[in-house]
């Protein structure tokens, strides 16, 4: 028996969209935005949010302008990508070392306030008070 194939507009196509002043303006998705991206992807086309946020900044904040109507983000510019059930899909490393002397370096300038650090799910504020984790404790050190 044969089967009809129907092959959307959009195949093979995916479009990447940066959040903050592009997608989202002024704290909001217009809906003629949303609508085209569900026109998109509705005719087999992919669509994600990509952005310099990291991970809990992503979710549930930037998801929730666009819960029902994206495939993936990407994050941190381009060190995690994940799909709309927050779980990864590529997760890119750094040496956590390489953080240190920058971060020393920091703490020697007056203006410096922080540093952030992103492992995994978890983001660090590295500095000197209490409520901030100093990089030697992300390694062991």
């Amino acid at each position: 028996m044969l089967r009809e194939i129907i092959v959307g507009r959009f195949d093979g196509y995916i479009i990447g969209s940066d959040f903050d002043g592009t997608l989202c303006i002024g704290g909001k998705v217009s809906e003629r935005n949303l609508e085209a991206i569900r026109y998109f992807r509705g005719e087999g086309g992919h669509f994600g949010v990509v952005t310099g946020r990291n991970y809990g900044s992503t979710y549930p904040h930037v998801t929730h302008f666009v819960t029902d109507c994206y495939d993936f983000t990407v994050g941190l510019n381009g060190a995690f990508g994940a799909l709309p059930d927050g779980e990864f899909f590529f997760e890119e490393h750094g040496d956590i070392h390489n953080v240190i002397p920058l971060y020393e370096y920091l703490r020697s300038c007056e203006d410096a306030v922080w540093v952030g650090c992103a492992v995994g799910k978890e983001f660090y504020f590295l500095g000197e008070d209490e409520d901030k984790t100093p990089p030697q404790s992300l390694i062991g050190g």
